[in-house]
Protein backbone atom coordinates (compact mmCIF):
# COMPACT_ATOMS: atom_id res chain seq x y z
CA UNK A 1 0.00 0.00 0.00
CA UNK A 2 3.02 2.43 0.91
CA UNK A 3 4.76 1.85 -2.59
CA UNK A 4 1.84 2.27 -4.75
CA UNK A 5 1.09 5.79 -2.52
CA UNK A 6 5.10 6.25 -2.98
CA UNK A 7 4.96 5.58 -6.71
CA UNK A 8 1.48 8.15 -7.40
CA UNK A 9 3.75 10.82 -5.46
CA UNK A 10 6.48 10.71 -7.22
CA UNK A 11 4.55 10.58 -10.61
CA UNK A 12 2.61 13.71 -9.72
CA UNK A 13 6.09 15.05 -8.75
CA UNK A 14 7.11 14.36 -12.52
CA UNK A 15 4.29 16.04 -13.70
CA UNK A 16 4.37 19.38 -11.65
CA UNK A 17 8.15 19.68 -11.80
CA UNK A 18 7.66 21.51 -15.35
CA UNK A 19 4.76 23.40 -14.24
CA UNK A 20 7.09 24.63 -12.05
CA UNK A 21 9.93 24.95 -13.56
CA UNK A 22 7.66 27.23 -15.84
CA UNK A 23 6.55 29.56 -13.42
CA UNK A 24 9.72 30.40 -11.92
CA UNK A 25 11.08 31.50 -15.68
CA UNK A 26 7.29 33.45 -15.92
CA UNK A 27 8.27 35.00 -13.05
CA UNK A 28 12.53 35.93 -14.14
CA UNK A 29 10.59 37.19 -17.12
CA UNK A 30 8.71 39.74 -15.82
CA UNK A 31 10.89 41.21 -13.39
CA UNK A 32 13.63 41.60 -16.27
CA UNK A 33 10.79 43.78 -17.98
CA UNK A 34 9.84 45.58 -15.13
CA UNK A 35 13.44 46.54 -14.84
CA UNK A 36 13.53 47.39 -18.15
CA UNK A 37 10.41 49.67 -18.07
CA UNK A 38 12.12 51.65 -14.81
CA UNK A 39 14.99 51.67 -17.33
CA UNK A 40 12.81 53.51 -19.89
CA UNK A 41 10.78 55.48 -17.82
CA UNK A 42 14.28 57.19 -16.42
CA UNK A 43 15.25 57.70 -20.27
CA UNK A 44 11.65 59.11 -21.02
CA UNK A 45 11.63 61.36 -17.90
CA UNK A 46 15.65 62.33 -18.87
CA UNK A 47 14.64 63.79 -22.22
CA UNK A 48 11.25 65.12 -21.36
CA UNK A 49 13.62 67.73 -19.37
CA UNK A 50 15.53 68.09 -22.28
CA UNK A 51 12.65 68.64 -24.49
CA UNK A 52 11.44 71.40 -21.46
CA UNK A 53 14.55 72.97 -21.81
CA UNK A 54 14.66 73.01 -25.62
CA UNK A 55 11.32 74.35 -25.69
CA UNK A 56 12.59 77.11 -23.15
CA UNK A 57 15.74 78.00 -25.23
CA UNK A 58 13.23 77.94 -28.10
CA UNK A 59 10.71 80.71 -26.55
CA UNK A 60 13.81 82.59 -25.61
CA UNK A 61 15.22 82.85 -29.39
CA UNK A 62 11.59 83.83 -30.62
CA UNK A 63 11.17 86.56 -27.59
CA UNK A 64 15.02 88.15 -28.97
CA UNK A 65 13.64 87.59 -32.76
CA UNK A 66 10.21 88.85 -32.18
CA UNK A 67 11.61 92.00 -30.18
CA UNK A 68 14.90 92.52 -33.47
CA UNK A 69 11.10 92.64 -35.93
CA UNK A 70 12.81 89.81 -37.59
CA UNK A 71 9.97 87.16 -37.44
CA UNK A 72 9.92 86.20 -40.89
CA UNK A 73 6.99 83.49 -40.36
CA UNK A 74 4.49 86.12 -39.03
CA UNK A 75 5.77 88.37 -41.97
CA UNK A 76 4.98 85.99 -44.29
CA UNK A 77 1.80 85.29 -42.42
CA UNK A 78 0.82 88.86 -42.49
CA UNK A 79 1.71 89.33 -46.17
CA UNK A 80 -0.50 86.58 -46.97
CA UNK A 81 -3.48 87.87 -45.61
CA UNK A 82 -3.00 91.23 -47.20
CA UNK A 83 -2.06 90.23 -50.92
CA UNK A 84 -5.63 87.73 -50.04
CA UNK A 85 -7.78 91.29 -49.50
CA UNK A 86 -6.17 92.97 -52.06
CA UNK A 87 -7.35 93.23 -55.91
CA UNK A 88 -4.46 93.94 -58.31
CA UNK A 89 -5.32 94.87 -62.05
CA UNK A 90 -4.07 96.88 -65.03
CA UNK A 91 -4.20 97.39 -68.69
CA UNK A 92 -1.59 98.39 -71.24
CA UNK A 93 -3.15 99.66 -74.73
CA UNK A 94 -1.21 100.91 -77.83
CA UNK A 95 -2.72 102.34 -81.00
CA UNK A 96 -2.51 104.03 -84.19
CA UNK A 97 -4.35 107.13 -85.29
CA UNK A 98 -4.54 108.58 -88.75
CA UNK A 99 -6.31 111.97 -88.98
CA UNK A 100 -7.48 112.85 -92.74
CA UNK A 101 -6.95 116.32 -92.42
CA UNK A 102 -3.00 115.60 -92.41
CA UNK A 103 -2.70 118.51 -89.25
CA UNK A 104 0.91 119.81 -88.88
CA UNK A 105 2.40 118.16 -85.70
CA UNK A 106 3.74 121.42 -84.20
CA UNK A 107 0.55 123.21 -84.43
CA UNK A 108 -0.79 120.76 -82.38
CA UNK A 109 1.72 120.47 -80.34
CA UNK A 110 1.58 124.41 -79.75
CA UNK A 111 -2.17 124.26 -79.13
CA UNK A 112 -1.43 122.07 -76.73
CA UNK A 113 1.24 123.45 -75.09
CA UNK A 114 0.94 123.45 -71.18
CA UNK A 115 3.53 127.23 -71.21
CA UNK A 116 1.68 129.89 -73.46
CA UNK A 117 3.44 133.00 -73.38
CA UNK A 118 6.56 131.28 -74.05
CA UNK A 119 6.75 133.59 -77.40
CA UNK A 120 6.61 130.33 -79.40
CA UNK A 121 3.23 130.39 -80.47
CA UNK A 122 2.72 128.61 -84.27
CA UNK A 123 1.99 131.22 -87.03
CA UNK A 124 -0.80 131.58 -88.85
CA UNK A 125 -3.71 131.98 -86.57
CA UNK A 126 -3.79 135.82 -85.30
CA UNK A 127 -2.61 136.29 -82.22
CA UNK A 128 -4.92 136.54 -78.81
CA UNK A 129 -4.71 137.43 -75.33
CA UNK A 130 -1.23 138.71 -75.11
CA UNK A 131 0.28 137.08 -78.05
CA UNK A 132 -1.06 133.29 -77.09
CA UNK A 133 -2.53 131.31 -79.98
CA UNK A 134 -5.77 129.48 -78.88
CA UNK A 135 -4.73 130.14 -75.57
CA UNK A 136 -8.38 128.60 -74.70
CA UNK A 137 -7.70 125.46 -76.60
CA UNK A 138 -8.55 122.72 -73.94
CA UNK A 139 -11.88 121.68 -72.06
CA UNK A 140 -11.06 120.03 -68.64
CA UNK A 141 -9.02 116.95 -70.15
CA UNK A 142 -6.46 119.22 -71.85
CA UNK A 143 -6.57 120.24 -75.37
CA UNK A 144 -9.13 117.41 -76.86
CA UNK A 145 -12.05 119.29 -78.53
CA UNK A 146 -11.46 121.91 -81.75
CA UNK A 147 -7.99 119.98 -82.29
CA UNK A 148 -8.83 115.74 -82.13
CA UNK A 149 -10.06 113.48 -80.13
CA UNK A 150 -9.36 113.16 -76.72
CA UNK A 151 -6.09 111.79 -75.54
CA UNK A 152 -4.87 111.38 -79.37
CA UNK A 153 -3.44 115.24 -79.57
CA UNK A 154 -0.48 113.62 -81.76
CA UNK A 155 -1.69 113.24 -85.16
CA UNK A 156 -0.68 110.55 -87.22
CA UNK A 157 1.75 109.03 -84.84
CA UNK A 158 1.94 105.53 -82.46
CA UNK A 159 1.49 106.20 -79.31
CA UNK A 160 1.19 104.48 -75.73
CA UNK A 161 -2.38 105.17 -75.11
CA UNK A 162 -2.58 103.89 -71.65
CA UNK A 163 -0.36 101.83 -68.94
CA UNK A 164 -2.20 101.44 -65.68
CA UNK A 165 -1.56 99.81 -62.58
CA UNK A 166 -4.55 99.23 -59.70
CA UNK A 167 -4.03 98.23 -56.19
CA UNK A 168 -7.18 98.04 -54.04
CA UNK A 169 -8.33 96.77 -50.93
CA UNK A 170 -12.10 97.52 -50.63
CA UNK A 171 -13.37 98.51 -47.36
CA UNK A 172 -15.80 95.32 -46.04
CA UNK A 173 -18.15 94.28 -42.85
CA UNK A 174 -15.13 91.61 -42.06
CA UNK A 175 -12.35 94.28 -42.67
CA UNK A 176 -13.55 98.39 -42.88
CA UNK A 177 -10.39 99.74 -43.42
CA UNK A 178 -9.41 99.77 -47.18
CA UNK A 179 -7.45 101.83 -49.95
CA UNK A 180 -6.91 102.68 -54.01
CA UNK A 181 -4.04 103.70 -55.62
CA UNK A 182 -4.14 103.77 -59.70
CA UNK A 183 -1.57 105.37 -61.21
CA UNK A 184 -1.10 105.63 -65.07
CA UNK A 185 1.43 106.21 -67.90
CA UNK A 186 0.87 107.37 -70.97
CA UNK A 187 -1.21 110.05 -73.60
CA UNK A 188 -3.59 109.87 -71.13
CA UNK A 189 -1.67 110.20 -68.38
CA UNK A 190 0.08 113.38 -70.10
CA UNK A 191 -3.39 115.10 -71.13
CA UNK A 192 -4.87 115.25 -67.67
CA UNK A 193 -1.19 115.77 -66.01
CA UNK A 194 -1.35 119.23 -67.60
CA UNK A 195 -5.18 119.73 -67.36
CA UNK A 196 -5.81 122.57 -65.79
CA UNK A 197 -2.84 124.31 -67.10
CA UNK A 198 -2.72 126.66 -70.48
CA UNK A 199 -2.47 130.15 -69.17
CA UNK A 200 -2.50 129.24 -65.97
CA UNK A 201 0.70 127.85 -65.40
CA UNK A 202 1.76 130.27 -63.02
CA UNK A 203 -1.51 128.72 -60.79
CA UNK A 204 -1.13 124.94 -60.93
CA UNK A 205 1.94 123.20 -61.56
CA UNK A 206 2.75 122.62 -65.18
CA UNK A 207 5.92 121.09 -64.93
CA UNK A 208 5.07 117.60 -67.10
CA UNK A 209 6.27 119.51 -70.10
CA UNK A 210 5.10 118.44 -73.55
CA UNK A 211 3.61 114.99 -74.59
CA UNK A 212 6.57 112.56 -73.74
CA UNK A 213 4.91 109.57 -72.22
CA UNK A 214 7.52 108.79 -69.54
CA UNK A 215 5.69 110.64 -66.43
CA UNK A 216 2.84 109.74 -64.27
CA UNK A 217 -0.43 110.68 -63.19
CA UNK A 218 -1.99 109.99 -60.24
CA UNK A 219 -5.21 109.31 -61.02
CA UNK A 220 -6.58 107.90 -57.60
CA UNK A 221 -4.98 107.68 -54.35
CA UNK A 222 -7.36 107.76 -51.39
CA UNK A 223 -8.59 105.76 -48.19
CA UNK A 224 -11.58 104.37 -47.11
CA UNK A 225 -13.97 103.82 -44.13
CA UNK A 226 -17.16 101.53 -44.44
CA UNK A 227 -18.80 103.11 -40.77
CA UNK A 228 -21.19 100.31 -39.29
CA UNK A 229 -24.23 102.62 -39.70
CA UNK A 230 -26.95 101.04 -41.67
CA UNK A 231 -26.43 99.41 -44.15
CA UNK A 232 -22.97 100.77 -43.97
CA UNK A 233 -21.96 104.35 -44.68
CA UNK A 234 -18.51 104.78 -46.83
CA UNK A 235 -16.41 107.64 -46.19
CA UNK A 236 -13.51 108.18 -48.46
CA UNK A 237 -10.72 110.95 -48.85
CA UNK A 238 -8.00 111.49 -50.61
CA UNK A 239 -7.92 111.53 -54.54
CA UNK A 240 -11.10 109.69 -56.21
CA UNK A 241 -12.47 109.27 -60.07
CA UNK A 242 -15.39 111.75 -60.89
CA UNK A 243 -19.06 110.27 -59.94
CA UNK A 244 -19.78 112.33 -63.64
CA UNK A 245 -20.56 110.54 -67.05
CA UNK A 246 -20.92 107.47 -68.85
CA UNK A 247 -16.99 107.02 -69.75
CA UNK A 248 -14.27 106.77 -67.42
CA UNK A 249 -9.98 107.27 -67.62
CA UNK A 250 -9.67 103.40 -67.14
CA UNK A 251 -9.22 102.25 -71.50
CA UNK A 252 -10.81 99.11 -70.62
CA UNK A 253 -13.76 100.02 -69.24
CA UNK A 254 -15.39 102.10 -72.52
CA UNK A 255 -16.67 100.80 -75.46
CA UNK A 256 -14.51 102.74 -78.19
CA UNK A 257 -11.02 103.48 -78.31
CA UNK A 258 -11.54 107.69 -78.09
CA UNK A 259 -13.70 109.33 -75.43
CA UNK A 260 -16.40 111.79 -76.76
CA UNK A 261 -17.23 115.34 -76.52
CA UNK A 262 -19.34 114.98 -73.35
CA UNK A 263 -15.96 113.29 -71.86
CA UNK A 264 -14.08 116.66 -72.14
CA UNK A 265 -17.03 118.73 -70.43
CA UNK A 266 -16.61 116.35 -67.29
CA UNK A 267 -13.62 115.83 -64.63
CA UNK A 268 -12.21 112.84 -63.96
CA UNK A 269 -10.92 113.07 -60.55
CA UNK A 270 -11.54 114.77 -57.25
CA UNK A 271 -9.69 115.61 -54.56
CA UNK A 272 -11.66 115.98 -51.37
CA UNK A 273 -13.83 113.78 -49.18
CA UNK A 274 -17.01 111.88 -50.25
CA UNK A 275 -19.72 109.96 -48.48
CA UNK A 276 -21.90 107.54 -49.99
CA UNK A 277 -24.15 104.21 -48.86
CA UNK A 278 -27.40 102.38 -49.68
CA UNK A 279 -31.01 104.00 -48.35
CA UNK A 280 -32.92 101.63 -50.27
CA UNK A 281 -32.86 98.45 -52.04
CA UNK A 282 -30.44 99.39 -55.30
CA UNK A 283 -30.88 103.33 -54.03
CA UNK A 284 -27.51 104.86 -52.80
CA UNK A 285 -27.11 108.57 -52.01
CA UNK A 286 -23.28 110.56 -52.20
CA UNK A 287 -22.38 113.55 -51.10
CA UNK A 288 -19.03 115.27 -50.98
CA UNK A 289 -16.49 118.05 -50.79
CA UNK A 290 -13.93 118.90 -53.12
CA UNK A 291 -10.62 121.27 -54.07
CA UNK A 292 -12.58 122.50 -57.11
CA UNK A 293 -14.11 121.44 -60.22
CA UNK A 294 -11.43 120.34 -61.83
CA UNK A 295 -8.53 117.80 -61.85
CA UNK A 296 -6.15 119.59 -59.90
CA UNK A 297 -4.18 118.46 -56.09
CA UNK A 298 -4.26 121.68 -54.94
CA UNK A 299 -7.11 124.53 -54.78
CA UNK A 300 -5.85 128.13 -56.01
CA UNK A 301 -8.83 130.06 -53.87
CA UNK A 302 -10.59 129.22 -50.68
CA UNK A 303 -14.09 128.23 -52.86
CA UNK A 304 -14.42 124.75 -52.36
CA UNK A 305 -16.66 122.38 -55.23
CA UNK A 306 -19.67 120.59 -53.95
CA UNK A 307 -20.50 116.89 -54.53
CA UNK A 308 -24.06 115.08 -54.79
CA UNK A 309 -25.20 111.67 -56.33
CA UNK A 310 -28.44 109.93 -56.27
CA UNK A 311 -28.32 106.56 -58.05
CA UNK A 312 -30.99 103.68 -58.64
CA UNK A 313 -29.02 100.48 -59.81
CA UNK A 314 -31.29 97.64 -61.05
CA UNK A 315 -30.51 93.90 -62.52
CA UNK A 316 -30.17 95.13 -65.83
CA UNK A 317 -30.92 98.90 -65.86
CA UNK A 318 -29.19 102.09 -64.13
CA UNK A 319 -29.52 105.87 -63.38
CA UNK A 320 -28.02 108.08 -61.50
CA UNK A 321 -28.21 112.30 -61.10
CA UNK A 322 -24.81 114.01 -60.14
CA UNK A 323 -24.00 117.47 -59.57
CA UNK A 324 -20.95 119.11 -59.47
CA UNK A 325 -20.63 122.97 -58.31
CA UNK A 326 -17.96 125.07 -57.23
CA UNK A 327 -14.95 127.18 -58.80
CA UNK A 328 -11.86 127.53 -61.26
CA UNK A 329 -12.84 125.89 -64.11
CA UNK A 330 -10.63 125.41 -66.68
CA UNK A 331 -12.38 126.16 -70.34
CA UNK A 332 -14.23 122.96 -71.04
CA UNK A 333 -14.77 122.98 -74.83
CA UNK A 334 -12.22 126.16 -75.59
CA UNK A 335 -14.62 128.92 -75.45
CA UNK A 336 -14.24 131.33 -72.10
CA UNK A 337 -13.40 134.39 -72.41
CA UNK A 338 -10.62 135.61 -70.37
CA UNK A 339 -11.52 133.13 -67.32
CA UNK A 340 -9.52 133.89 -63.98
CA UNK A 341 -8.21 131.06 -61.88
CA UNK A 342 -7.72 131.93 -58.32
CA UNK A 343 -11.19 133.60 -58.25
CA UNK A 344 -13.37 133.56 -55.34
CA UNK A 345 -16.06 134.84 -57.57
CA UNK A 346 -16.44 131.87 -60.17
CA UNK A 347 -18.85 129.52 -60.20
CA UNK A 348 -19.09 126.19 -62.40
CA UNK A 349 -22.52 124.02 -62.27
CA UNK A 350 -22.32 120.53 -64.23
CA UNK A 351 -25.45 118.65 -63.62
CA UNK A 352 -25.17 114.91 -64.95
CA UNK A 353 -27.40 112.20 -65.72
CA UNK A 354 -26.03 108.37 -66.95
CA UNK A 355 -28.32 105.84 -67.85
CA UNK A 356 -27.30 102.20 -68.47
CA UNK A 357 -29.17 99.44 -70.05
CA UNK A 358 -27.66 95.48 -70.31
CA UNK A 359 -30.77 93.51 -71.71
CA UNK A 360 -28.82 90.68 -72.63
CA UNK A 361 -25.19 89.17 -72.62
CA UNK A 362 -24.66 90.53 -76.21
CA UNK A 363 -25.83 94.17 -76.08
CA UNK A 364 -25.21 96.86 -73.71
CA UNK A 365 -25.97 100.90 -74.25
CA UNK A 366 -25.79 103.89 -72.35
CA UNK A 367 -26.70 107.91 -72.55
CA UNK A 368 -25.78 110.68 -70.84
CA UNK A 369 -26.67 113.88 -70.66
CA UNK A 370 -24.62 117.44 -69.55
CA UNK A 371 -25.62 120.76 -68.64
CA UNK A 372 -22.77 122.95 -68.02
CA UNK A 373 -23.17 126.65 -66.34
CA UNK A 374 -19.99 129.10 -66.11
CA UNK A 375 -20.14 132.23 -64.43
CA UNK A 376 -17.57 134.56 -63.72
CA UNK A 377 -17.92 137.93 -61.96
CA UNK A 378 -14.95 140.66 -60.39
CA UNK A 379 -11.15 140.45 -60.65
CA UNK A 380 -11.36 140.98 -64.74
CA UNK A 381 -14.05 138.57 -65.29
CA UNK A 382 -17.88 139.22 -66.18
CA UNK A 383 -18.65 135.95 -68.27
CA UNK A 384 -21.50 133.30 -68.41
CA UNK A 385 -21.53 130.40 -70.70
CA UNK A 386 -23.68 127.60 -70.70
CA UNK A 387 -23.42 124.05 -73.08
CA UNK A 388 -25.23 121.13 -72.99
CA UNK A 389 -24.32 117.74 -74.33
CA UNK A 390 -26.58 114.86 -75.09
CA UNK A 391 -24.04 111.23 -75.91
CA UNK A 392 -25.58 107.66 -76.40
CA UNK A 393 -23.30 104.47 -77.01
CA UNK A 394 -23.63 101.08 -77.20
CA UNK A 395 -22.17 97.71 -77.96
CA UNK A 396 -23.19 94.24 -79.87
CA UNK A 397 -21.62 91.06 -79.06
CA UNK A 398 -21.75 89.52 -83.24
CA UNK A 399 -19.59 86.32 -81.09
CA UNK A 400 -18.27 85.61 -77.91
CA UNK A 401 -14.94 87.62 -79.35
CA UNK A 402 -16.15 89.75 -81.78
CA UNK A 403 -18.62 93.26 -81.08
CA UNK A 404 -19.41 96.45 -82.67
CA UNK A 405 -19.34 99.39 -80.88
CA UNK A 406 -21.69 102.98 -82.00
CA UNK A 407 -21.31 105.96 -80.29
CA UNK A 408 -23.01 109.42 -81.31
CA UNK A 409 -22.82 112.87 -79.68
CA UNK A 410 -24.50 116.15 -79.71
CA UNK A 411 -23.15 119.46 -77.70
CA UNK A 412 -24.51 122.87 -77.80
CA UNK A 413 -23.06 126.12 -76.49
CA UNK A 414 -24.98 129.22 -75.81
CA UNK A 415 -22.66 132.56 -74.56
CA UNK A 416 -23.92 135.62 -72.27
CA UNK A 417 -22.87 138.13 -74.78
CA UNK A 418 -26.11 138.43 -77.84
CA UNK A 419 -23.37 138.92 -80.58
CA UNK A 420 -21.13 136.19 -80.25
CA UNK A 421 -22.28 133.49 -82.60
CA UNK A 422 -23.51 130.00 -80.89
CA UNK A 423 -21.67 126.98 -80.85
CA UNK A 424 -22.45 123.07 -81.93
CA UNK A 425 -20.40 120.54 -82.27
CA UNK A 426 -21.43 117.02 -82.89
CA UNK A 427 -19.38 113.48 -83.48
CA UNK A 428 -20.28 109.69 -84.95
CA UNK A 429 -17.97 106.79 -84.24
CA UNK A 430 -18.16 103.28 -84.96
CA UNK A 431 -15.67 100.68 -83.08
CA UNK A 432 -15.04 96.83 -84.26
CA UNK A 433 -13.55 94.87 -81.43
CA UNK A 434 -11.93 91.45 -81.46
CA UNK A 435 -10.79 89.60 -78.58
CA UNK A 436 -7.47 87.61 -79.76
CA UNK A 437 -6.65 85.91 -76.60
CA UNK A 438 -9.08 86.06 -72.80
CA UNK A 439 -6.97 89.35 -71.76
CA UNK A 440 -5.92 90.63 -75.37
CA UNK A 441 -7.70 92.35 -77.87
CA UNK A 442 -7.70 95.07 -80.78
CA UNK A 443 -10.38 97.86 -82.12
CA UNK A 444 -10.43 99.33 -85.04
CA UNK A 445 -12.47 102.89 -84.96
CA UNK A 446 -13.89 105.26 -87.15
CA UNK A 447 -14.49 108.63 -86.06
CA UNK A 448 -16.23 111.76 -87.88
CA UNK A 449 -16.36 115.29 -86.30
CA UNK A 450 -18.46 118.02 -87.32
CA UNK A 451 -19.06 121.54 -86.38
CA UNK A 452 -17.87 124.76 -84.61
CA UNK A 453 -16.85 126.83 -81.51
CA UNK A 454 -17.19 130.17 -80.69
CA UNK A 455 -13.74 130.42 -80.20
CA UNK A 456 -12.73 129.36 -82.61
CA UNK A 457 -14.58 131.44 -85.04
CA UNK A 458 -16.32 129.59 -87.78
CA UNK A 459 -14.23 127.16 -88.12
CA UNK A 460 -12.29 124.30 -85.26
CA UNK A 461 -10.34 121.34 -86.79
CA UNK A 462 -6.70 122.03 -88.02
CA UNK A 463 -5.09 121.22 -91.19
CA UNK A 464 -2.02 121.21 -92.53
CA UNK A 465 -2.36 124.60 -94.37
CA UNK A 466 -0.24 127.15 -92.69
CA UNK A 467 -0.97 125.13 -89.54
CA UNK A 468 -4.63 127.02 -88.38
CA UNK A 469 -7.80 125.66 -87.36
CA UNK A 470 -10.01 126.15 -91.01
CA UNK A 471 -11.78 123.06 -91.28
CA UNK A 472 -15.24 122.20 -89.97
CA UNK A 473 -15.00 118.16 -89.71
CA UNK A 474 -12.41 115.56 -89.17
CA UNK A 475 -12.11 112.13 -89.65
CA UNK A 476 -10.25 109.64 -87.94
CA UNK A 477 -8.81 106.54 -87.98
CA UNK A 478 -7.47 104.11 -85.11
CA UNK A 479 -6.27 100.62 -84.26
CA UNK A 480 -5.60 99.86 -81.14
CA UNK A 481 -4.10 97.05 -78.99
CA UNK A 482 -5.04 96.40 -75.48
CA UNK A 483 -4.10 93.60 -72.48
CA UNK A 484 -5.93 93.81 -69.52
CA UNK A 485 -4.75 92.05 -65.78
Amino acid sequence: MRSWKTLVAAAAGLMLAPQLATATEVEEQLRQMQERMAQLEDKLAAQTDQLDIAEQRAEQQQQLIQEAGLNDAAAGSALSRFLEQVEFSGVVAASYNWNFNHPRAFAMADANNVNFNDGNDFPGTGATNGGDDLAYDGGLNNGELGLTAPFHSNPNTFQIDQLLFSIMKPATVESRGGFGVDLAYGASADALRNSGCGDFDDVYDCSGGSNTGDLSFLYQAYVEYLAPIGNGVLIKGGRFETITGAEVFRADQNLNVTRGLLYAMQPTSHTGVLISGEVASGVTLAAGVANDTTNTMADSDSSKAAIGQIAWSGETAGLSLNVISGGDAINPLGTVVNPVVGNNHDRVTLVDVVATWDPSDRLSMWTNFDYYFYNQTGNGGGNSINFWGLAAAGRYGLSDAMGIGVRGELVRQHHSNPSASEGLLWELTGTLDYALTDNLKTMLEVRYDRGHLEAASSDTFFTNKNGINNNRDQVLALIQMMYTF
